[in-house]
């Protein structure tokens, strides 16, 4: 990505902040280790801005079914090989 782009609010879900602590998207509970939320198990990046992206895919979330859709096959091809 070598550009700025605008992001629309429509294209993806806005989720509320009680929703994000009850799902431990990306912070633990208290009582949790750090491994139990979903931005530490799929974290395999090598770099602060790829944890950034990551963290802001986890928290926003995709509403169009064709950008899921197309963002599965990429994930499918790229688990292939």
């Amino acid at each position: 990505m070598d550009s700025l782009r605008f992001e629309e609010h429509s294209t993806a879900l806005e989720l509320d902040q009680v929703t994000v602590r009850n799902l431990e998207l990306s912070r633990r509970c208290l009582w949790a280790g750090l491994a139990a939320t979903l931005f530490h198990t799929l974290d395999e990046c090598q770099t602060p801005m790829g944890k950034r992206l990551l963290r802001a895919t986890i928290l926003r979330p995709l509403a169009d079914p064709e950008a899921l859709e197309a963002r599965y096959e990429a994930w499918a091809r790229r688990t292939e090989t």
